[in-house]
C-alpha cells in the first residue's frame, strides 16, 4: 500500500503540513490518505524543481488532489493512482518519487483482486479539514481580488498554469457577488476555441424557434461569464466578444439588439499570456492586440493554492472514504 519512503515537506510554507506521516515502515506510518497527500506533495515539489532547472516535463495541478481521494477510496493503491498520474513523466523522475525504486506500470485489470478500500474514521478526517475550512472558508485566495476588479467593473484574465483553479474561481466569484450585492447572479462558461459555434452567443434559429445563448441570457440580465482557454481562441468568437465588451450591446442570431447588464461581469482564464504557443502549450494563438488591450488591466497570475489544494483533498475523502 504505497511503497513510498521518506516523503519530503513541500516548499511552500504550509505545504505537506497535512502529510508529514508519508513515510513507511508498519505502525509507525500515518493513515493512507495522509500518505497520499504527502505524495501529491512530493510529486508537485519534484516537477516544480525540474521546472525551475528548465527542465519542465509536466505541473501538478488541482486534479490530481481532487480526484486521487476518490481513486483511494474506490480501492486503487497509491501506485496505482500515482502511476495514472505520472504515466508521461521520464523513467528517473517516477523513481525519485517512488524513494530511489522503479515504480512498475499498474496492469489495471488487477483492480478486483488488488482492490482495497482504506479505513479511515470522521474524527480523522475532520482534524485535517476542520482547520482547513477555518483558513480558507473553501475558497482560494484570489478571491478578495476577483471581487475587486468585479465591482469596478474592470474585465478579468486569469493567466496560470493548468489546474490551478481558474474555473472554480470564476465560480466562486459569481457566488461571492450574489451575496454582497443581494441578488442572483448566475454562471456560465464557453471554450472559446475554434471548435465552438458562434451559437454560444448569439442563439440559434431552429425550424421552430429561435433559442437563446446561457451568454445573453447573463449578460442581458446579469451574472458572471467565464471565457475560458482565451489564449487558444478563435478570431471570429473574439471579434465578437471583443465588440459586445467594447460596444455594450451586441446583435443576436435573430437580429435583436442585446444591451449589456450594468452586473454583467467578464472573466476569462488562459495558459499564456497570448503571445503565442510555447513548449507546453503548443496550441495558442497569438492573439490581436485588441482583444488583448481590451483584459490588459484586469490581468491576474494564478499560481497554485496549497491550503486550497488540501482543502479539497479532505473534501474529497470526507464525501468518498467515509
Amino acid at each position: 500500500n504505497g511503497g513510498q519512503k521518506g516523503q519530503g515537506q513541500g516548499e511552500e510554507k504550509n505545504e505537506g503540513k497535512n502529510g508529514q506521516q508519508g513515510g513507511q515502515g508498519g505502525s509507525k506510518r500515518g493513515n493512507e490518505y495522509e500518505a497520499l497527500l504527502a505524495i501529491l506533495h512530493k510529486g508537485r515539489k519534484i516537477a516544480a524543481d525540474q521546472n525551475a532547472d528548465g527542465k519542465k516535463f509536466d505541473a501538478v495541478g488541482m486534479r490530481p488532489y481532487v480526484h486521487a481521494p476518490k481513486m483511494m477510496a474506490a480501492g486503487l493503491s497509491i501506485e496505482a493512482i500515482i502511476d495514472a498520474m505520472t504515466m508521461t513523466w521520464p523513467k528517473e523522475i517516477r523513481r525519485e518519487l517512488n524513494g530511489g525504486s522503479d515504480l512498475p506500470p499498474f496492469d489495471q485489470r488487477k483492480y478486483e483482486k488488488a482492490k482495497a478500500v482504506p479505513e479511515i474514521t470522521v474524527e480523522e478526517i475532520e482534524k485535517f479539514l476542520l482547520p482547513l475550512i477555518k483558513e480558507t472558508e473553501g475558497k482560494s485566495a484570489y478571491l478578495p481580488a476577483l471581487v475587486a476588479l468585479a465591482d469596478k467593473r474592470v474585465p478579468i484574465l486569469q493567466v496560470g498554469e493548468k489546474g490551478t483553479g481558474k474555473t472554480t474561481n470564476a465560480e466562486h466569484l459569481a457566488q461571492a457577488l450574489a451575496e454582497e450585492w443581494g441578488r442572483e447572479m448566475p454562471f456560465g462558461f464557453a471554450s472559446m476555441t475554434s471548435g465552438t459555434s458562434p451559437g454560444e452567443f448569439k442563439g440559434r434559429i431552429t425550424l421552430k424557434d429561435y433559442l437563446p445563448s446561457l451568454f445573453q441570457s447573463i449578460y442581458e440580465n446579469g451574472g458572471v461569464f467565464l471565457f475560458d482557454e482565451l489564449d487558444a481562441g478563435d478570431e471570429n468568437l473574439l471579434t465578437l466578444l471583443n465588440s459586445a465588451l467594447a460596444n455594450k450591446q451586441f446583435v443576436n442570431a435573430q437580429g435583436d439588439v442585446i444591451n449589456q447588464s450594468d452586473h454583467f461581469v467578464p472573466i476569462a482564464a488562459a495558459n499564456t499570456m497570448g503571445l503565442g504557443a510555447n513548449g507546453e502549450y503548443t496550441g495558442r494563438n497569438r492573439q490581436d492586440a485588441a482583444v488583448l488591450d481590451r483584459w490588459a488591466m484586469g490581468r491576474i497570475r494564478v499560481e497554485f493554492d496549497v491550503p486550497l489544494a488540501e482543502y479539497l483533498f479532505w473534501t474529497e475523502v470526507s464525501n468518498h472514504a467515509v
